[in-house]
């Protein structure tokens, strides 16, 4: 994904939804843990108008609310607010995690949607860090841009409607992402974790399928469990 100029990006602003300053915006992710398929980052920012009406909508952490209710919420939430998304696919984690671990490259997909907004920014994040504090200050290191103010926090999904709504749009974003490889490979593998049974039975079969290995997460180390099970039943 080209990171767009900020001049662009107050372009884009100013078309999609008037925006006063400051801005508070919301950071959260879907896919963290999945072995199939992409991580998808979310940026939801709002002018203090705009964030009554995003509170309006009653919008929850994503796992609180049915697949229905979140793909109704979606376009109600772009509606009110800026939405920008990151995607990380499964290969660009496959080639960044041999020099940088998943928390890393969490934050700095998290600094590259805040360098798309312009002004003076609050950002609360959901910190995938077990210290928030110094997740908040890694992220902000991250940030090319100034007059940014990053609030990391555990839950942060459960507590602020614009992490809230954040966590919605990713979550859309990546389910259907999901349908769509599962169109595209023929199979349907459920959810893509390490611990649903569908997913796993899937991997013993077609793991090393041309069209199935670029959607794999070679660094996960459920692909190496499923390949020493099948040896060890290959000795028997």
């Amino acid at each position: 994904d080209a990171m767009p100029s900020l001049e662009c990006a107050n372009r884009r602003i100013a078309q999609k939804v008037q925006l006063d300053f400051p801005i508070t915006c919301g950071i959260d992710q879907a896919g963290r843990g999945p072995v199939i398929g992409p991580m998808v980052f979310c940026l939801v920012g709002c002018s203090p108008g705009q964030l009554k009406e995003l509170e309006a909508l009653a919008v929850k952490d994503s796992k609180a609310l049915s697949p229905s209710a979140r793909e109704t919420l979606f376009p109600e939430i772009k509606k009110v607010a800026i939405v920008e998304t990151r995607m990380i696919t499964a290969d660009e984690l496959n080639r960044r995690m041999g020099g940088e671990n998943l928390n890393t490259i969490e934050m700095k997909a998290m600094a590259e949607l805040i360098d798309r907004m312009a002004g003076e920014r609050t950002v609360y994040i959901d910190s995938p860090d077990p210290n928030p504090l110094r997740c908040a200050s890694r992220v902000l290191s991250y940030c090319a841009g100034k007059n940014v103010k990053i609030i990391a926090e555990h839950k942060a999904d459960a507590k602020y409607p614009v992490v809230s709504a954040a966590s919605i749009c990713a979550k859309v974003q990546r389910d259907n992402e999901i349908e769509k490889i599962k169109k595209e490979i023929g199979y349907d593998f459920n959810s893509g974790y390490p611990s649903d049974p569908m997913t796993i039975g899937f991997l013993t079969k077609h793991m090393d399928d041309s069209n199935v290995k670029k959607y794999l997460r070679k660094k996960w180390k459920t692909l190496d469990k499923i390949r020493q099970k099948q040896k060890t039943l290959g000795e028997f």
